[in-house]
């Protein structure tokens, strides 16, 4: 059962954006703001890398998160991208061009075969090889993205337990003195209306809190609502080991 008690939904009228936000805690409770938008598929941008940097590892692709990936020298209008990589500096600033190439080399078949197995989102790589989660047919929803995201954290996707390690490694995004936060972005450029995604978890000393924002983006600073919308409703539900709202 849903609860109410935090008015996630008035986060996003307040920011002016369109969108919604699901958080399940690991003692049962779940949180939702916009029921509907929530079990609706959407593209998953590069979300997506969070199982492309799995299949990456498990098919040999790149032998551990800090493999050198040689930069083509293609300035790309973004600094971050333009040098060598590696799975951890790749997933840290979703560069595109890096598992655009990993995408070829896994090829469709493999591809194809992993997404299945998992029972990530619609199972659908229809589109090009290597843009099929930004333009493609692939859709997933915000509360099966946390269905994933809950499997990953309890080591319980079809992959090895150092590779499902490695990869939460490097999705650390912010720590604290009394919690952890693993996120990873998506922003869907090439639809309309474009899509912002902000997914990930939580872990404080009594519990995990795992979340999934999407929201519509119709300028930059839309995009930057993922970020305050998701803090603030971490926030209000008691994430950062404050006292639990009142449903």
């Amino acid at each position: 059962m849903a609860e109410q008690g935090a008015d996630l939904g008035r986060l996003f009228q307040d920011s002016g954006v369109d969108g919604a936000v699901i958080i399940h805690s690991s003692t049962g409770e779940e949180f939702v703001s916009g029921p509907e938008r929530v079990d609706r598929g959407f593209l998953p941008a590069s979300t997506f890398k969070i199982l492309h940097a799995l299949i990456v590892l498990d098919t040999g692709v790149v032998a551990n998160e800090d493999e050198i990936i040689a930069w083509d020298g293609v300035d790309r209008g973004y600094e971050p991208w333009n040098s060598d990589q590696t799975l951890r500096s790749a997933l840290q600033h979703s560069a595109v061009w890096v598992f655009q190439g990993f995408a070829r080399e896994i090829g469709p078949e493999r591809m194809q075969h992993y997404i299945s197995l998992v029972g990530y989102g619609n199972e659908n790589v229809g589109g090009p090889l290597d843009s099929f989660w930004l333009d493609g047919e692939l859709r997933i929803s915000p509360r099966e993205q946390l269905t994933f995201l809950e499997r990953l954290h309890a080591n319980d996707l079809p992959f090895s337990e150092h590779h499902m390690e490695i990869v939460k490694d490097c999705l650390v995004w912010e720590e604290a003195d009394s919690w952890t936060m693993w996120a990873k972005t998506g922003w869907t450029m090439r639809v309309t209306p474009q899509i912002g995604w902000l997914v990930g978890w939580v872990e404080n000393s009594r519990e995990v809190w795992f979340f999934a924002t999407n929201l519509d983006i119709g300028t930059r600073e839309d995009a930057q609502m993922r970020f305050t919308i998701t803090m603030n409703a971490l926030e209000r539900v008691g994430a950062f080991n404050e006292s639990a709202i009142s449903p």
